[in-house]
């Protein structure tokens, strides 16, 4: 009977310590999931309050050279420089990647894939920034493919468009920042041809008639 009692209170015991040391870690592990729940809530209501706004895209020059239409194939060198405007008051923008598309009736004709380091294109809270592109058009694109281009160049001007793919980081403190994907559309660039010497044509949006382009989140 002795035996049996010290038994049972030694299984008491036991029970009694095991109880009294889950309750601390319990009570760990509710602390960590409430700072967790309250500090998402205070990161996302301070980035609502900061009113973040998309950046404006402008194109603001698109030409083409040594653009050749006489041979089997559609052969031409591009340029397009845009202007980056971030109208954010307390948000930076750092660009991590543009996926850029040349577009001529729905076909593309070259595709850019630029990389950027952090620190390479960082726009600041109410500034701006101009990026150029530069490509040459694919090697395979034939004419029979992009629909009546050559009747577009007889009436003297070719109508373009562009789309991105853009990698944008808002960062308004060091511990608060948003990555996004980005959808950029500049649509309508019109170019005008000019016949150049050499028999090869030359192709410039003219002057003042830049393009606003449409943003939105992918």
């Amino acid at each position: 009977m002795v035996h049996y009692v010290a038994s049972h209170v030694q299984v008491l015991n036991q029970r009694g310590c095991t109880t009294r040391l889950h309750v601390p870690l319990r009570c760990i592990t509710l602390s960590m999931v409430s700072l967790f729940i309250i500090g998402s809530a205070a990161s996302i209501t301070l980035w609502l309050s900061l009113h973040p706004r998309l950046p404006a895209v402008q194109a603001e020059s698109l030409s083409l050279s040594g653009f050749n239409l006489s041979g089997p194939l559609l052969t031409a060198k591009y340029k397009i420089e845009l202007y980056i405007t971030n109208p954010n008051k307390k948000i930076d923008l750092q660009i991590s990647q543009f996926g850029l598309s040349l577009m001529y009736r729905g076909a593309p004709l070259s595709r850019i894939v630029k990389v950027f380091s952090p620190a390479s294109l960082t726009i600041l809270r109410n500034g701006g920034s101009e990026v150029e592109f530069e490509d040459r058009l694919k090697d395979k694109t034939r004419k029979q493919n992009i629909g009546s281009l050559e009747g577009d160049w007889t009436k003297g001007f070719v109508t373009f468009n562009v789309k991105m793919n853009v990698g944008v980081k808002f960062r308004a403190y060091a511990w608060l920042t948003k990555q996004k994907a980005l959808i950029v559309t500049c649509k309508n660039l019109n170019v005008v041809f000019v016949q150049t010497h050499s028999g090869k044509d030359r192709a410039e949006l003219p002057d003042g008639q830049n393009s606003s382009c449409i943003v939105d989140y992918e």
